[in-house]
């Protein structure tokens, strides 16, 4: 049963968090020691299975062809393996095979036997796939990207201590850059390098700068050979980063600036990496986790990251099952920002908004000055002698001071705009979205644990700030799995 992965999650969170035998958590939930080996090893499954849909492209850089019939991906995995039982058709028609598969997997049209294999039947497949070739591949289609954090600041030396770095991150405008070609000649760096260099000299010119005009500039010579994605991400408030330069000390503060710069970069997209290295160390645990394995010391892998990615899996495991989640207490989960589709829209558009009251701010200012001569006019002419010319003066003066108001009226209505798009309290009782949007994050967002909290961030690409960020005591989020297992408990939900 579904229930008995959730009741495994749970046993080796409690064994990670609280810190008792193994031995001991895995009695509290199984009468036997194989029921619970049989379905940790259909975690493993699942996160093969996640990783896979995911990543997963068709146009891989090894034969899709030769490994399904051998298992063996050159340079890779060089001993062959047990390959899928299929329709014999498949193994010439292998592309029709890989199709299906990924389009079964997505349904949830599979189940796990005995031996920890993965059933698939769907209505144009069915086979029984190997635990270690489902493995093997989605290893081999997760493809390293060029990711690099684009920063631009006018301070030109080096940071010298934390205030400085607190500032330096304040000011600095970001974005996340991704590149990729088919052609494995491109040199990805050069082009990444020139593009830099082209931004940062235009930026030098310019009294101000904006991220949006800067991500242009940077989008607009891409060779035809490559491939940019810009996402805009937003460092000013990243006190993680500050504490990695603390621990550093000397090394990071008396280091040159452009060194200082590369470990930030490499620092922010480790961290949006982060849901990738957390799934990689909790297989790793998964298959280490057994009361009779002495020969590894677990204690060599990152326990945050795996509570990480055992939480990640838990709530994608939840998101297959048909349960109202309305009556479970999340209060808990406490939710920093919220901003849905709608308002997500709205904040995209924020640019033109921007640009707009950018527009009406340079009309009022020219009004302003030609109000102001006009007065400084009237008041040195003759009210006798020059009275039509000043009446003529005034009625202009007046038409300028009725424009200067209609624009500040509108300048404001679209400051307002602007400052109604966070709806924290729109989400604070709608548990079902709550649990999809941590589903969602699973798969496209960062979930990281640094001092016994969990925090689960989603970014929308053309946004700057999370449009969903929560946060929960890694305890808390014991108790929450604890007490909602108990409350599945009755419903047969199964995988096998």
């Amino acid at each position: 049963m579904l229930i008995n992965e959730l009741k495994c999650i749970e046993v080796l969170m409690r064994y990670l968090i609280n810190g008792e035998s193994l031995e001991t958590e895995i009695s509290s939930k199984f009468d036997k020691m194989k029921d619970f080996e049989n379905h940790k090893n259909n975690l493993f499954n699942l996160i093969s299975i996640n990783n896979l849909i995911q990543h997963f492209a068709g146009n891989q850089a090894f034969s899709l062809d030769t490994f399904l019939n051998t298992g063996i991906i050159p340079g890779m995995y060089t001993e062959p393996t047990a390959i899928p039982s299929t329709d014999p058709e498949y193994y010439t028609n292998y592309q029709e095979f890989y199709s299906n598969l990924i389009e079964a997997l997505k349904e949830n049209n599979y189940l796990f036997d005995e031996d920890n294999n993965i059933f698939v039947s769907s209505t144009n497949l069915e086979a029984t796939i190997p635990q270690i070739w489902l493995y093997r591949l989605s290893q081999a289609v997760k493809r390293e990207k060029y990711n690099k954090l684009f920063m631009y600041n006018k301070k030109s030396t080096s940071i010298k201590n934390k205030a400085e770095l607190q500032d330096y991150l304040r000011t600095t405008k970001t974005f996340l850059v991704e590149l990729s070609s088919s052609n494995p000649n491109v040199n990805l760096d050069e082009i990444y390098a020139d593009r830099e260099a082209n931004v940062k000299n235009s930026a030098k010119s310019n009294k101000v700068n904006k991220v949006d005009d800067m991500i242009d500039l940077f989008k607009s010579s891409i060779p035809e050979s490559c491939t940019a994605k810009v996402n805009k991400y937003r460092i000013n408030e990243s006190y993680w980063i500050i504490k990695k330069a603390e621990e550093l000390g000397d090394a990071f503060y008396t280091a040159p600036l452009k060194f200082q710069e590369a470990l930030i970069s490499e620092w922010v997209t480790e961290r949006i990496k982060c849901n990738s290295k957390a799934s990689e160390e909790t297989q790793k645990f998964i298959l280490l986790a057994s009361p009779t394995n002495n020969k590894y010391p677990i204690e060599t892998l990152n326990k945050n990251d795996i509570i990480s990615g055992l939480f990640s899996l838990y709530v994608k495991l939840l998101s297959t099952i048909e349960h109202d989640l309305s009556s479970v207490s999340l209060s808990d989960f406490k939710i920093k920002s919220y901003i849905d589709e709608k308002s997500q829209t709205s904040k995209i558009d924020r640019r033109a908004i921007d640009r707009e009251i950018s527009l009406l701010n340079i009309k009022i200012d020219e009004l302003v000055q030609e109000a102001l001569t006009i007065f400084e006019d009237i008041k040195k002419m003759d009210l006798l002698t020059e009275f039509d010319a000043i009446s003529v003066k005034r009625i202009r003066y007046n038409s300028l001071t009725d424009i200067i108001n209609r624009y500040k009226a509108e300048k404001e209505s679209l400051e307002e705009s602007k400052s109604k798009l966070n709806d924290i309290a729109s989400l604070a009782f709608d548990n079902n979205r709550i649990m999809d949007l941590l589903a969602l994050t699973s798969d496209n967002g960062q979930i990281h644990v640094e001092e016994s909290t969990l925090t689960a961030e989603l970014y929308n690409s053309q946004l700057s700030d999370p449009v969903f960020k929560v946060i929960i005591n890694i305890r808390k989020l014991l108790n929450f799995i604890e007490d909602l297992n108990l409350t599945l408990e009755e419903y047969s939900y199964s995988k096998r």
